[in-house]
């Protein structure tokens, strides 16, 4: 399965080398794509997948209808390399269309191959996405097929997706709901590179019809209440089934804020590197590491540049005194060190009306 993520930076050589690989597929590819669907993803649909298959009649004491996987036909349109099929069938699902050619010209020619459900990954890059759910609701409302793809959870408030799956009076459809799985999905590249964690969280996009879908919310709430009971922690938990983007937002399961465009992720990506030097640089020999001298330490703030700090501290401290000099003291009865009645300042205004006392304060005479 496809999962857009961001890869360990390449030297030119390997991105040429990456290009080439490409070659071997018949439609355009994007090399952070190729991201395959784990295990634990299937598992958290198995529920979803048994209640939309086709039943089989199986004749007993009592006639029963019970699914069985391996006449369920699944099919994944997104190839990577394979994978997808591999562990389909390690749950049972032996028959799954999984092929590597071009969907959309599939689509175009009207050679879309036999299925039941539509259960898949699309490539995050591109407009992949949006023509995907247009064929998954087109298929679900027109057909009757059922639809599992596994995204981004903010693809739950984008607009096309809203507007593609609203009923026709415009409210919140009835056949769809969503899986939240109990944890982050981890994805392999088939080459090993990229993050194995993306930095958002994937659900599961389910179309089931309005019948199934209220069947979901009670085997989901008996799975939940029995995984309470028992408490049994070694198990992974099981994942929670909401049915409106109104539940999603009180789990939690989309983002709060507006997701960034790209410029303004690249942007934010930059500065968070530049926070996180410039915190490593303050550690290791910034502002904790240096001590100011001492005719610094009184009345100083130590910032990220304290000898800059310490020369604006003498600064003022020169000004002050130029100050105090120039008021002579300020009024203040302290005899002036610098300031006396025999100083040629003094003498000059011996005969003026100014003059200044034993203290050095300027006063007018009285004639």
């Amino acid at each position: 399965m496809s999962k857009q993520q961001e890869a360990k930076p390449m030297s030119k050589d390997e991105y040429n080398t990456k290009k080439l690989n490409a070659s071997s597929f018949p439609y355009e590819v994007d090399y952070n794509d190729h991201f395959e669907t784990p295990i634990e993803a299937y598992q958290d649909i198995l529920p979803l997948l048994d209640l939309v298959a086709p039943t089989t009649t199986t004749t007993t004491i009592t006639t029963t209808k019970q699914p069985k996987r391996s006449k369920h036909i699944l099919y994944d349109p997104y190839y990577c390399d394979g994978k997808a099929a591999t562990l389909l069938h390690t749950l049972g699902f032996t028959n799954v269309q999984h092929e590597k050619c071009d969907f959309y010209e599939k689509i175009r020619n009207n050679d879309v191959p036999f299925h039941h459900t539509l259960v898949t990954n699309p490539p995050y890059s591109g407009d992949h996405k949006e023509k995907c759910v247009e064929y998954a609701v087109k298929g679900l409302r027109e057909e009757g097929r059922c639809f599992f793809l596994l995204m981004p959870n903010y693809i739950a408030l984008k607009e096309y997706f809203r507007v593609a799956i609203a009923d026709e009076e415009g409210k919140e459809p009835k056949d769809i709901v969503y899986v939240i799985p109990p944890s982050s999905y981890e994805y392999d590249h088939p080459e090993g590179t990229g993050h194995d964690i993306p930095p958002f969280a994937s659900i599961w996009f389910c179309g089931l019809g309005t019948a199934a879908s209220e069947k979901a919310k009670v085997i989901f709430n008996r799975l939940n209440q029995n995984n309470f009971k028992t408490g049994n922690d070694t198990k992974r938990p099981p994942s929670v089934l909401v049915s409106t983007l109104e539940e999603l937002k009180q789990r939690n399961a989309v983002p709060n804020q507006k997701r960034l465009n790209p410029r303004q992720r690249r942007k934010q990506k930059q500065r968070l590197q530049q926070q996180n030097f410039s915190s490593s640089m303050d550690h290791n020999n910034g502002a904790a590491a240096y001590s100011p001298p001492e005719s610094c330490k009184k009345d100083s703030i130590v910032t990220t540049q304290p000898q800059n700090n310490c020369k604006l501290q003498k600064k003022k401290k020169r000004k002050r005194q130029k100050g105090e000099n120039a008021s002579g003291g300020g009024g203040g009865g302290e005899k002036s060190p610098n300031l006396t009645t025999t100083t040629k300042d003094d003498a000059k205004l011996k005969n003026k009306s100014i003059y200044r006392d034993s203290n050095g304060v300027r006063k007018k005479r009285r004639f």
